[in-house]
């Protein structure tokens, strides 16, 4: 019968007591343990089988029945434990949860069944935390409060041990606790408070022990099946193609692991065993092909979505371009109208400036010729008055006739001059009259 190897291991921490004081408190340690026993009236063989080894205790500066640098277990504390293990339990279970490769060696040479958790598959499990330390992490939490309330002391690495509940009890009490809930809830006289359940940890019932080969809890059926399909490169530094465990069946028989070391393979287990990995192969190829052909279609589908997209993209750009071009010829009219307009705007009051000054100056130049009309008329009447008084005067007419004569070619003198000036001015007049020009009617009526 393969028998179950487990360390019960048990951290003290950095004690600052000396090696005399451990040693007495193990001891006595031990003593209230048996005495605890006995008073339960429980035989020596129910014992044995029940506790399989006494609690192995480290310290981390003193002896008391082992001893360890950091304090925590370690491999040749282990391969030690397990000879000790197969010499007094030789035909009773337990568990182990530290082991080398020849701690290994050792259980499959004297058919002992080592049990444990997969590589990096402890925390997703927890095997242990929850459903054994975190009973007696309860239990020496009550155990603290109890001694810090009995004797007024704080718990310390000194009297740890004292506080320090034993593991195996302390997981026994809360599983009896869990079974006899369980129990009233079977026989429908459990209490409908859920404040008197305790959830965790909980032991399976009598009615549902697993006396097939089926598993209870398929998560873990899934886990191996994930394993199965995941390469075991990751666990070495060298690429490997071979799986971590091999493929389960859908109803996988358990009871195979139970079963003693054997000889060499034969040759028909050898072919059975190659014949499944063609199998296998075959799958494993067609499932790789499936995979590829579903990246295909992905890759493909990913191409048309990026083509429609640039299409898209470039149809909203031509979009706004075309909307920018017609606001940028619409803003360029909406300039050249109001351009147009102030242009206009400004030619006609420059056009009336220019008609109001040629005005003014018409008025000046008609003002300047009535009034060289009037001294023309002014130096003829002067002439006749001359004319009349020569005529009275006859005395001098020699005089008047040499005055005369010199009025008369002074006469004659001024009325070219006079001439001249009348031409001058109404030339000027008449380019006056003329209006503006013909280049500021052209911009005129170019703007208009």
């Amino acid at each position: 019968m393969p028998r179950v190897a487990r360390s019960n291991l048990k951290k003290a921490g950095d004690l600052r007591a000396s090696k005399d004081e451990a040693q007495k408190t193990a001891l006595q340690l031990h003593k209230q343990e048996l005495e605890k026993l006995q008073n339960k009236r429980r035989s020596a063989k129910d014992i044995g089988e029940e506790f399989g080894l006494p609690n192995l205790i480290l310290f981390n500066s003193c002896v008391s029945i082992c001893r360890a640098k950091k304090g925590y277990t370690n491999n040749q504390l282990g391969i030690s434990w397990i000879k000790k293990f197969h010499d007094q339990t030789k035909d009773k279970t337990d568990s182990m949860s530290h082991y080398t490769g020849e701690f290994l060696d050792f259980a499959q040479e004297h058919n002992i069944l080592v049990m444990g958790c997969f590589p990096h598959c402890t925390a997703v499990m927890q095997g242990l935390d929850v459903a054994c330390f975190g009973a007696l992490k309860i239990n020496c939490g009550n155990e603290k409060d109890d001694f810090e309330g009995r004797t007024g002391e704080e718990a310390d690495g000194g009297n740890f041990l004292q506080i320090y509940p034993s593991p195996v009890s302390a997981v026994l009490d809360a599983f009896h606790k869990v079974r006899t809930a369980c129990d009233k809830e079977n026989s429908g006289a459990c209490p409908t408070s859920s404040r008197d359940r305790q959830t965790s940890p909980r032991r399976p019932l009598a009615s549902r022990e697993n006396t097939t080969s089926l598993m209870l809890t398929p998560h873990v059926n899934r886990m191996m099946d994930g394993l199965a399909s995941t390469s075991a490169s990751f666990l070495l530094n060298m690429p490997n193609s071979t799986p971590i465990l091999s493929r389960l069946l859908e109803d996988p028989t358990w009871d195979m692991i139970l079963r003693s070391p054997q000889g060499p393979r034969s040759k028909e287990d050898l072919e059975n065993g190659n014949c499944i990995l063609r199998s296998t192969m075959r799958d494993q190829c067609n499932r790789t092909k499936q995979g590829e052909e579903i990246i295909e279609a992905q890759n493909a589908q990913l191409s048309n979505s990026v083509v429609l997209y640039i299409i898209k993209s470039n149809d909203e750009n031509e979009d706004e371009e075309r909307v920018a071009k017609k606001q940028k010829t619409a803003d360029l009219r909406t300039k050249k109208a109001q351009w147009r307009a102030a242009e206009k705007k400004r030619i006609d009051s420059e056009h009336r400036d220019h008609h109001a000054a040629w005005e003014r100056k018409r008025e000046r130049m008609k003002n300047l010729v009535n009034g060289m009309g009037s001294s023309s008329q002014q130096a003829k009447g002067a002439e006749i008055s001359k004319a009349e008084g020569e005529d009275v005067d006859g005395n001098a007419s020699e005089d008047a006739e040499m005055q005369s004569g010199d009025e008369s070619s002074e006469s004659s003198d001024s009325e070219p001059e006079l001439e001249s000036e009348e031409d001058m001015c109404t030339s000027l007049v008449w380019a006056e009259l003329q209006g503006p020009t013909k280049a500021e009617n052209s911009a005129h009526t170019e703007l208009a």
